[in-house]
């Protein structure tokens, strides 16, 4: 039985993905807060603007469809995280220290929370980092090994082109752990090298979307430099169960959607704290025994340090100063204006640590005639420290798929056949439909088609938009009610906007009036959508 953990570690850790995702084996969509989803992809959509990772997910959702794309990728994102883990802490030799790790990386509320929520881009970009951390590691062990600092680099520049905020994680890691292999070896021109070759597949991964940025647009540049103290402030770590805000950090929690009751949390399991104090002996327990022995411990420590200051951010007035000063100087800071990010690296310090503490306590002469006892115990500490992830993604990820009342306005504006802009209202970014049971982001311009117009306000704490551009400000203008007495049906025909949706849900009886609008005339009504045309050859008054 040992030898079969030891030789098929996948085979379990695809087991346990299967046990965590079977829900969503039925047919639908798997509807999540910052996952579009995408029922008609087409190569069309492929685009070399976008980043590296999209593209890929574009590509396998055109060749399986989106329904079946969207179960591989849950799949494989549990796997990998697991193996990752277990890969982490291979040096332990120690079956049941190695699966702590890779069982931590999965069942911990920093990961599970992602995964729920953003899972197509931050979810996939943190199994991509976990990736990035253990090759590193391992190509400075094996002496700078080039094909495993290859492979790092490759993972660090998809986790970077997944979710763009994960270049400060990446490059915190990399220039704490040359550091490391500079002391081992004593050679700069090794270390020079060994940058130049990382940074440059980096920045050759993600080359086209980064210069895609700085252009004009709807693009990630154009939005973050539009981010203010406002942003800081309304996406700032939470303190979660009444628990400080260093103590909630501390057990990887935090996460603004986390206060919001959207998925099950992780505190609803009364087991959680003591098992997450077992784990924290684990933890200290295995640095201590590995401080003298492992050039590793101490970086990581410091980066462990370095990543829980940062997550707290302005949530605690003894980081905030520091953290406002990174935000008002590096470049690009801001644009992480969500500091709980920064936890995943406490992640990876807690798996690796926790792994050798195990090691170290099955080591001890007294507990070694209890040895798989305790290390089986030891081993499943992180599911019994997050048990609720189990009901948490059962629920979250049950299939619904888009109402009949969506798939008739779609076929009644294909036969339109018109290019004219679609205004998708209410005009929000988020929105809690029916059909899906929760909070998502607008599926509009997925679903009916490129030409949409559907609102790109994040409307969260006292932030309410990102963007300033002319369509944007002109749409508002009604929206928020300013447009009183304005040309409604002159704005819409200098737009280009030849049609407009309006869904029932949320606030939509706020938009009834555009009925009465002059030169604007309802041809489609269901129990779902109202369909209103414009007519952009009549006068307005």
């Amino acid at each position: 039985m040992n030898n079969f953990f030891k030789k098929y570690y996948w085979v379990v850790f695809s087991v346990i993905a299967i046990i965590l995702i079977y829900p969503s084996f039925t047919r639908g969509y798997i509807f999540a807060l910052d996952w579009t989803i995408r029922p008609f992809i087409a190569w069309s959509d492929i685009v070399w603007s976008k980043p590296l990772g999209w593209s890929i997910c574009d590509i396998l959702a055109i060749v399986m469809t989106f329904e079946v794309f969207q179960r591989v990728l849950l799949f494989a994102m549990i796997t990998l995280t697991g193996v990752a883990g277990f890969r982490l802490a291979k040096n332990t030799r120690n079956i049941f220290a190695q699966y702590f790790a890779g069982l931590f990386l999965i069942f911990n509320p920093f990961f599970y929370a992602r995964m729920l929520e953003q899972t197509m881009l931050i979810g996939a970009g943190i199994v991509s980092f976990f990736w990035f951390w253990a090759w590193f590691k391992e190509s400075i062990e094996e002496g700078n090994d080039v094909k495993k600092l290859i492979y790092s680099a490759l993972a660090g520049a998809l986790a970077i082109s997944f979710f763009a905020h994960s270049i400060f994680f990446v490059a915190s890691v990399f220039v704490v752990l040359s550091i490391v292999a500079y002391a081992r070896k004593k050679d700069w021109k090794r270390i020079i090298t060994m940058t130049v070759m990382f940074w440059t597949i980096v920045f050759a991964v993600n080359g086209n979307w980064i210069f895609a940025s700085f252009a004009e647009g709807d693009t990630w540049a154009s939005k973050v430099v539009n981010f203010t103290q406002d942003d800081v402030e309304a996406f700032k770590t939470r303190k979660i169960g009444g628990y400080s805000v260093y103590m909630t950090v501390l057990s990887l929690q935090g996460y603004w959607g986390e206060y919001q009751d959207r998925f099950v949390s992780v505190q609803d399991n009364m087991l959680w704290f003591p098992a997450f104090v077992c784990i924290i002996f684990l933890v200290f327990f295995g640095l201590v025994r590995l401080w003298r022995k492992s050039i590793f411990v101490k970086p990581f420590v410091f980066l462990f340090l370095l990543a829980f200051v940062l997550a707290i951010g302005v949530a605690s007035p003894l980081v905030k100063p520091w953290v406002l000063w990174l935000y008002q100087h590096v470049p690009f800071y801001i644009g992480l204006r969500e500091p709980q990010k920064w936890v995943v690296i406490m992640v990876v310090v807690y798996a690796f640590l926790g792994a050798w503490g195990i090691k170290y306590i099955l080591d001890i002469d007294k507990v070694k005639k209890y040895r798989w006892g305790v290390g089986v115990l030891c081993a499943i500490l992180p599911v019994i420290f997050s048990f609720s992830v189990i009901r948490g993604m059962h629920e979250y990820f049950t299939p619904h798929d888009f109402p009949l009342a969506w798939q008739s306005a779609r076929v009644y504006l294909q036969s339109q056949q018109s290019d004219g802009k679609i205004l998708f209202l209410p005009w929000h970014s988020y929105m809690k439909f029916d059909f899906a049971g929760k909070n998502i982001t607008n599926p509009a311009k997925a679903y009916f088609g490129k030409n949409v117009i559907s609102g790109n306000n994040v409307e969260f704490g006292g932030v309410y938009s990102n963007f300033t551009d002319a369509q944007t400000q002109t749409i508002q203008r009604y929206v928020l009610g300013a447009g009183e007495g304005a040309d409604f049906h002159g704005d819409m025909v200098s737009l280009g906007i030849e049609t407009i949706i309006v869904a029932k849900v949320e606030d939509w009886q706020t938009y009834v009036w555009m009925g009465d609008a002059i030169g604007v005339q309802k041809v489609m009504e269901n129990d779902a959508l109202i369909i209103y045309r414009v007519d952009t050859g009549a006068k307005s008054e």
